[in-house]
């Protein structure tokens, strides 16, 4: 064999090497991930179930309002004051509005401590959406660190292992969708909020679990002149850190000043609407912008949710909030 026939027998030899070194390699690579949802920019919830009972049949009441927004927020007590027949409805206008459907769920609660038992309790009602076509995309938890931590008065410790093993549960059942953590400030401080995100994603890395998409702050800030606690640069600082940890931050929009207009004879759906607008000045004024906004009452205001167009409603604010603020 000549020189020049060696040096091509030993290319070709080289050349499949490779390639079956490269297949094999290719082979042992784990599935295709999950098509994960994206984390929408607004998202709402209705301020009682008659309000979204009314937006839903009246949805040419709010057409500018729903434009800005890409997820609506549910929780258990939605469904259950709707039929099977209300929830077909539903379903079907929330896609023809082309929003998102996600849910506000217990992580740990009083009548779930594990994480195991908490998934397992909830997944009925979860399975009734999904079998009328409604497609979960985010999971919200319900303040876990919050409720093991300050009402139960269990180590943190617990809360890491019981929520990591709902995330775990959650994840196998629902590959595609967004789980996330909401918890309080300034109840926890910022070291509390930076120490529980670590930990929590340090546990779920060693479970070979995705951790956590998005990080949401339930922000009493009113308590930040009556009582001088918190701040809004230390909101900021914990969104940077999820941020650093590629975690999504997500805040909630409320009127918390709501108990001090009530006590002052003042309260009304104004209340509402000039407390959403103060809390995204607030924030606005760091320079920081959460990736997601979160307009969601519970405190049953404003009482008229329609039109979008007037009146203080809760569409109104929605559409206001979304021309000001929403970047």
């Amino acid at each position: 064999m000549s020189d020049e026939s060696r040096i091509c027998a030993i290319t070709r030899c080289a050349a499949m090497a490779l390639w079956i070194c490269l297949t094999s390699v290719a082979a042992a690579q784990p599935a295709t991930a999950p098509d994960i949802a994206p984390l929408k920019k607004l998202e709402m919830n209705a301020p009682s179930n008659q309000a979204l009972k009314q937006m839903i049949a009246n949805d040419d009441l709010w057409t500018t309002a729903r434009s800005s927004v890409g997820s609506f927020l549910f929780v258990e007590g939605t469904f259950k004051a709707f039929t099977d027949q209300e929830l077909d409805n539903l379903i079907r206008k929330m896609k023809a509005w082309n929003i998102s459907l996600g849910l506000e769920v217990g992580g740990i609660k009083e009548w779930c401590r594990l994480g195991q038992e908490c998934f397992a309790k909830q997944k009925g009602w979860w399975d009734r959406v999904t079998k009328h076509g409604g497609e979960i995309r985010s999971f919200a938890m319900d303040e876990p660190r919050h409720k093991v931590v300050v009402d139960l008065h269990l180590p943190e410790e617990y809360a890491v292992e019981q929520v990591a093993q709902f995330i775990q549960e959650v994840r196998a059942a629902y590959p595609q969708a967004l789980v996330g953590d909401v918890e309080t400030y300034p109840t926890q401080l910022t070291a509390d909020h930076v120490k529980w995100i670590d930990r929590l994603e340090r546990r779920l890395q060693e479970k070979g679990v995705r951790g956590l998409d998005f990080y949401r702050l339930d922000v009493n800030w009113v308590v930040f002149q009556t009582e001088h606690k918190g701040a809004w640069a230390d909101i900021k600082a914990i969104e940077e850190h999820c941020h650093a940890r590629k975690i999504k931050f997500s805040l909630i929009y409320w009127a918390s000043d709501f108990p001090l207009e009530k006590a002052a004879g003042r309260l009304s759906d104004k209340t509402w609407y000039d407390g959403i607008m103060k809390e995204g000045a607030g924030y606005a004024a760091t320079g920081a912008a959460p990736d997601q906004y979160v307009i969601e009452s519970w405190i049953g205001l404003p009482k008229q949710a329609l039109p979008d167009s007037g009146g203080y409603t809760f569409t109104q604010s929605v559409r206001d909030f979304s021309r000001r603020f929403v970047r």
